[in-house]
């Protein structure tokens, strides 16, 4: 063979296109959110790296608090180093210890708010796996400047984006990879285990404006923003292939589908057109193929990819259905209410630990909580996987 033209025959790959390769086919990856975890266990549905999941439900049905004990879970250490008087405790925690990112959509007063529980959740968790490892052996309590420090160990990990426009959404998820590869001057960043999109919905009626205002049959239109998103997505599944959480709202809760879940809980219709969103309702699509060959001319990192239709598709769909609420006698005391709660609580913990489950929920985690959201889970095509349910309290949420 001539060697001028050898190399022609010589295929080649870049090494993060092998690593994803190689994640994709790796071992499942578990929530930590019990429930959810034995669902897809008992369909043999493992999650793995590079899923999307999406999360839909009416407003305050629990999508950001769920969301949020996803992203707590991940952040905590496997093991925590703490020191009391003159001890050194090595207390299993059973976190992930890797990276988040949460892009965060909402209103900047929302974003406050919902960092600072996921700040909250983090640190109960702590305070929770040093209490129970302590109390056997009869050590004190640690001091609250040694859990603030393991506290600001958890959210280090934690990368926050505010984009204003679905385009910086694009944008923000399509610079993670070289965010992954970066050097900040403190060492290499843990591995990215989630990037949370928490409600993508905001942008939806600028997006549609837009689109409305622009004919999409001028050949000088813009692409549609939603398009960059769903490139984005596909090229972060193609290298650093993390498990993707999106949540979106319910913008009409009257638009519901002709299937209901086996309880008889409605199917809400998207609010993205098909064409640029996928839906649960359609097949899954093949893994990603590896990414073009670094001698590629495009330039531009959110430029549209020649023949690029919905290069995603959803792994999961999870619709969350808040419990209706009870109407209260007149006259009923919040202590009484309250008792109830507490008393519900430890009748579920007694359950838990009758049957041998483990459970980051605990009494400990404050009253005044929201019970009985139900959560119906779907497998690409429609198809239901089951249901569980989420409680959610003043300092943990409960799966």
């Amino acid at each position: 063979m001539d060697p001028a033209t050898l190399s022609d025959t010589i295929s080649s790959s870049t090494a993060l296109s092998l690593v994803h390769q190689v994640a994709h086919s790796s071992a499942p990856i578990s929530t930590f959110a019990s429930r959810l975890d034995a669902l897809l266990d008992q369909a043999n549905l493992p999650l793995r790296r590079g899923d999307i999941v999406e999360l839909q439900g009416l407003p305050g049905s629990a999508k950001s608090s769920l969301l949020a004990h996803l992203a707590a879970t991940a952040l905590l250490p496997r093991t925590a180093h703490v020191r009391i008087a003159d001890h050194v405790l090595a207390v299993p925690v059973g976190g992930n210890h890797k990276h988040v990112a949460w892009v965060d959509c909402s209103p900047r007063a929302a974003r406050l708010d919902t960092l600072d529980r996921l700040a909250r959740l983090v640190r109960h968790h702590l305070d929770l796996a040093i209490r129970r490892y302590r109390a056997p052996r009869g050590i004190g309590a640690p001091r609250d400047a040694e859990l603030d420090a393991l506290v600001d160990e958890c959210m280090a990990r934690l990368t926050v984006a505010s984009p204003t426009g679905t385009v910086q959404l694009a944008a923000t998820l399509r610079a993670l990879p070289r965010w992954a590869l970066s050097d900040d001057g403190d060492g290499p960043h843990d591995e990215l285990a989630y990037v949370i999109v928490d409600g993508m919905s905001e942008f939806a009626w600028a997006d549609q404006h837009a689109a409305t205002s622009t004919p999409s049959s001028s050949a000088h239109a813009p692409r549609r923003p939603l398009r960059l998103v769903v490139d984005a997505l596909a090229h972060l599944r193609a290298t650093l292939a993390p498990v993707v959480w999106v949540s979106q709202w319910v913008f009409r809760p009257e638009a519901t589908l002709a299937q209901k879940s086996q309880e008889g809980l409605p199917f809400y219709a998207g609010h993205y057109p098909s064409s640029l969103w996928p839906s649960i309702l359609s097949s899954p699509l093949p893994p990603p193929p590896p990414p073009p060959p670094s001698s590629s001319t495009a330039t531009n990192p959110l430029a549209p990819r020649p023949g690029a239709l919905l290069p995603i598709s959803l792994a999961l769909h999870l619709t969350l259905h808040p419990s209706p609420t009870p109407p209260l006698r007149r006259g009923t005391p919040l202590a009484l209410l309250l008792s109830e709660q507490r008393r519900r609580v430890r009748v579920r913990e007694r359950a838990q630990s009758a049957v041998g489950q483990s459970s980051w929920g605990t009494a400990l985690g404050g009253v005044g909580g929201t019970e009985g959201v139900r959560v119906v889970v779907r497998r690409p095509g429609g198809t239901e996987v089951g249901s569980f349910d989420v409680e959610v309290w003043e300092r943990e949420v409960v799966t």
